[in-house]
C-alpha cells in the first residue's frame, strides 16, 4: 500500500475555552480559526489540529470546510497571509493558526 502524498490542508476549527483557563481572554466563550497543516489525509489533519488546539490549552469543538489547500485555491482567492501560513506549514511540516475570531455567546458563529 502506497503512502498518500503529503500536502497542505486547510479547515475552519471552532474551539472553546476551558473553565479554569482563559487563553482567549476572560469575556470569551470560544473562537473560530482557519488552520493549515501539512498532512497526507483529512484524518491526519484532524489529529494534528486537535493536538495543536490542546497545546493552546483550548478544547476542540468542531471542524468545518476541510480540504486540500490546492482544492480551495481552485475556487477561492485567499488572502496573502493565508498563503504565507501555507508556505510555513509546508516548509516546517507543521500546523499553523490564522487569527482567532472570538465570540462571547454560547455558540460559535462559524458557518457550514
Amino acid at each position: 500500500m502506497m503512502n498518500k502524498r503529503r500536502e497542505v490542508w486547510i479547515g475552519l476549527v471552532a474551539v472553546k475555552q476551558k473553565n479554569d483557563r482563559k487563553p482567549l481572554g476572560k469575556k470569551f466563550k470560544g473562537a473560530c480559526v482557519n488552520v493549515l497543516s501539512w498532512a497526507n489525509s483529512i484524518s491526519k489533519f484532524k489529529i494534528q489540529v486537535k493536538k495543536a488546539v490542546n497545546e493552546f490549552d483550548l478544547i476542540f469543538d468542531e471542524f468545518q470546510k476541510i480540504e486540500r489547500l490546492n482544492d480551495r485555491l481552485k475556487n477561492y482567492k485567499l488572502p496573502s497571509h493565508i498563503i504565507k501560513l501555507a508556505k510555513l506549514a509546508k516548509k516546517n511540516k507543521g500546523t499553523y493558526f490564522d487569527e482567532f475570531y472570538c465570540y462571547t455567546g454560547r455558540k460559535s458563529s462559524a458557518k457550514k
